[in-house]
């Protein structure tokens, strides 16, 4: 992984690389939907949709004290 420390792209091979394994849940019958996890090697599965709420709180804060 050192050899991604000065990353100046992201692209499929270097995302293959940090990707452990990819769950996907059973089918949900009332929305025919499944959910998938991804699960990174070194930070295990992340999770997206509170990363992004956390960094609109910190962007509104930023913006009630600028």
């Amino acid at each position: 992984m050192k050899k991604y420390t000065d990353l100046q792209e992201l692209d499929a091979a270097v995302l293959r690389a940090f990707i452990d394994r990819i769950e996907v849940s059973h089918v949900n019958k009332k929305s025919r939907t499944r959910e998938i996890t991804i699960v990174y090697n070194f930070i295990g599965a992340f999770d997206f949709t509170r990363a992004i709420e956390n960094a609109r709180n910190t962007s509104k804060k930023e913006q009630r004290t600028a």
